[in-house]
This record gives C-alpha cells, structure tokens and sequence, in this order.
C-alpha cells in the first residue's frame, strides 16, 4: 500500500509537471507549506514504508 500512494503521488506530480509546467500546491494551512494531495499520498506511503520495514513481519 506504501509503495502505492507513493508511486501515485509521484505520477500525479509528474503530470502536473508535464501538462502545466508546474505543480498546483493547492492545500494551504497558512502555518505550513501549500502542498496537494499528491505531495500527501508522497509523505504517507513513505511513512507506512518505514513503519512496515521496522516494524513489520518477516
């Protein structure tokens, strides 16, 4: 699932990337920097990568 939204995530960046010339950051907090939800599914999967390698089953 990790390597999943990660690839997603990466993928939807890139055809930002590649249609617009940019990537649309479209989530603001104000106290924190614009992000969409590919940068998101980026961070999560990441983070359930490494749960999963430390803490996961052989």
């Amino acid at each position: 699932v990790g390597g999943s939204l990660v690839l997603g995530g990466a993928l939807g960046n890139l055809l930002d990337r590649v249609l617009r010339g940019y990537v649309v950051d479209y989530v603001d907090f104000r106290f924190f920097p614009a992000f969409n939800l590919a940068d998101a599914a980026v961070v999560v999967g990441a983070a359930a990568m490494a749960v999963a390698f430390l803490w996961g089953k052989e």
